[in-house]
């Protein structure tokens, strides 16, 4: 019952940086730190053959935990913190110097790093 591994992202480096992003990097102080949301492949909950949906669950959070961890680990390395994690949608909330952005964008892990956004009912 593994999850499947990330597939290879194809884009170069800086199409992971939402436009959002990129208009508060480029003005940013240097060292400043900004809240981004970095985005980790998709996994879905799909069911195979003598598999139950609770443990393709556990499968799916078990791959997101394994990308979660390498992508902690660059964050703090880079001066950053990690302020929160979503398994469901597969993402991390955290704070990172404006420099650090670069270098998380090269980890295979990393899909794309945008701002946060408020989420409003419908």
């Amino acid at each position: 019952m593994n999850a499947p591994g990330p597939r290879p992202d194809p884009r170069p480096a800086a199409a992971k940086i939402t436009p959002a992003l990129t208009v508060q990097v480029e003005g940013a102080a240097p060292g400043e730190v900004l809240d981004v949301i970095v985005e980790l492949p998709s996994r879905q909950v799909e069911l195979a053959g003598g598999e139950t949906y609770e443990e393709r669950t556990v499968s799916v959070r078990q791959g997101f935990e394994r990308d979660a961890l390498a992508v902690e680990e660059a964050i703090r390395r880079a001066g950053g913190t990690v302020a929160g994690r979503a398994w469901i949608n597969q993402t991390l909330r955290a704070s990172v110097p404006c420099e650090a952005l670069a270098g998380l964008t090269a980890l295979d892990e990393v899909v794309v790093l945008d701002v946060p956004r408020a989420l409003h009912p419908e």
